[in-house]
C-alpha cells in the first residue's frame, strides 16, 4: 500500500486496507504457487529450485488485493498426485502456478504455467531458456510475477512495477549462499541448529556481496535468536546483531525486510515489544500477503496487550497459510489467555477432529473445560489421552 494513501490510519487499519478490507475467511483474487520441480541432474539443486519458488512468493506477497498461499501450505503438494482442482479446493484459491527449473552448465531453463481453476484453462504459459547469470534469474522472476498479476488482477501499479526491478544482489555466489541459508531457516522446528547453520551461509553471502541487504537482515534474525534462545549471549553477539542491522539499513533502508529486521532486533535483543510492534505493522503493510510477518506482528501484539488485534492478524495469517498448525495453536492460546472460551472451544473442537494427530489441541480443550466450565474430571480424562 502506498503510505501516502494511509495518512491518518493506525497500523492496524492500514494492514486491513492493504488486504482490501477483506475479513478472514472471505476469498479474494487468489493464487497458490506450487513448489517448482527440480529437473536438474544434481539432487543438490533442490535448494535452488525451492529458493526461486520462495522468491516468487516474496514478490507476490507485496502485491495488494492478492491472496497468496504461503510456503508452508504449498510445500505439502511437492510431488503430489493430486489434481489441480483438488489442490485449489483445499487451499481455496482461484488460480494455480506450477513449473520446473533445470540448471545445466551455464544455462538455466525455467518453465511456468498459470491455470485458472474454474475454467480449467491456461491463463499463461512460457519457457525461459537463458544464460545462467544473476541478472537473468531476477529478470525471469520479475517476468513471471508480472504475468501472474496481470492475468488474475490486472496491470501492476507504478510502485509495484518499480519494486520488481530491484536486484537484491549482483553476485551469483552470494545469492546461492543466501538461498542455502533460507533452506535452513525454513525448517519448521524451532531449534538452535537451524539458525546456526543458516548463519554460516549468510556470512558467506555478505562476504561475497557486502551490500546484500536481505542477507544482513536475516543475520539480524540469527543473531537475535542466539540471544533470545540463550545459546550465545556474549557481548560479541550483541555487537554482531547491531552491526548486521546497521548494514541492512545502510544498503536496504526502504525494504520491508529491513523494517522487519529492526523490529526483530527490538524484540529479541532489546526486549522492547512496544517499539517492535509498529515496525512489524509497517513491514506487514508493505507485504500484505506475508503470513509470517502477520504472525510475528500478532505475537508482538500479545506482548503489548493488544489481544483483539492479535487474534485478527492470526486469523489473517491462517487464511494465507492454512496448513500451518503453529499459527492455529497460537490463536487458541491467545483466546484462552483472553478468557474468550466461547470463541476458543468451537475452534478446539473443530481442530481436534480435523487434526487428530496434533494432540495439543486436546490440551487446550482440557484447559477450556476446567477453566470455563469447572469440568475437572472431563479435563483430566482428556489430558490422559494426550
Amino acid at each position: 500500500t502506498n503510505p501516502k494513501e494511509n495518512r491518518g490510519l493506525t497500523p492496524f487499519e492500514a494492514i486491513a486496507q492493504a488486504n482490501n478490507g477483506v475479513p478472514p475467511g472471505k476469498s479474494r483474487q487468489s493464487i497458490a504457487v506450487l513448489p517448482f520441480e527440480n529437473r536438474s541432474r544434481e539432487e543438490d539443486d533442490t535448494f535452488f529450485s525451492d529458493g526461486i519458488h520462495d522468491d516468487l512468493l516474496t514478490q507476490l506477497a507485496k502485491i495488494n488485493d492478492l491472496k497468496v498461499i504461503s510456503r508452508t501450505s504449498v510445500m505439502k503438494y511437492k510431488g503430489t498426485q493430486m489434481t489441480i482442482p483438488e489442490i485449489a479446493a483445499e487451499l481455496n484459491v482461484s488460480a494455480i502456478l506450477e513449473g520446473g527449473i533445470q540448471r545445466a552448465g551455464d544455462r538455466i531453463r525455467i518453465n511456468a504455467q498459470l491455470i485458472e481453476v474454474s475454467a480449467d484453462e491456461h491463463l499463461w504459459a512460457e519457457t525461459f531458456d537463458r544464460e545462467m547469470t544473476i541478472e537473468n534469474i531476477f529478470d525471469i522472476q520479475s517476468e513471471i510475477t508480472r504475468h501472474i498479476v496481470t492475468a488474475i488482477r490486472g496491470e501492476l501499479t507504478e510502485e509495484e512495477s518499480g519494486a520488481l526491478t530491484q536486484r537484491p544482489t549482483t553476485e551469483l555466489e552470494a545469492y546461492e549462499a543466501y538461498l542455502k541459508a533460507r533452506a535452513y531457516l525454513n525448517d519448521p522446528l524451532y531449534r538452535p541448529e537451524k539458525y546456526i547453520n543458516a548463519e554460516a551461509w549468510l556470512k558467506k553471502a555478505v562476504a561475497s556481496d557486502p551490500g546484500f541487504a536481505l542477507a544482513w537482515g536475516l543475520l539480524v534474525v540469527t543473531h537475535g535468536q542466539a540471544i533470545w534462545q540463550g545459546y550465545d549471549e556474549s557481548p560479541e553477539r550483541f555487537e554482531a546483531a547491531l552491526n548486521a542491522l546497521q548494514n541492512a539499513e545502510k544498503f536496504g533502508p526502504d525494504l520491508p525486510e529491513t523494517l522487519a529486521a529492526r523490529a526483530e532486533y527490538l524484540y529479541r535483543v532489546k526486549v522492547d515489544f512496544h517499539a517492535a510492534e509498529p515496525l512489524f505493522a509497517q513491514a506487514s503493510q508493505a507485504k500484505p500477503g506475508d503470513a509470517d510477518l502477520l504472525t510475528r506482528l500478532a505475537v508482538t501484539e500479545r506482548r503489548t496487550g493488544q489481544f483483539e488485534q492479535s487474534t485478527t492478524h492470526l486469523q489473517m495469517a491462517i487464511e494465507l497459510d492454512p496448513a500451518n498448525l503453529d499459527v492455529r495453536l497460537i490463536l487458541l492460546d491467545t483466546l484462552v489467555l483472553m478468557g474468550a472460551y466461547d470463541r476458543a472451544e468451537p475452534l478446539a473442537d473443530l481442530w481436534i477432529e480435523k487434526y487428530p494427530e496434533t494432540q495439543i489441541f486436546k490440551a487446550f480443550k482440557a484447559q477450556i473445560l476446567a477453566l470455563a466450565k469447572g469440568e475437572v474430571k472431563q479435563a483430566k480424562a482428556l489430558l490422559a489421552e494426550v
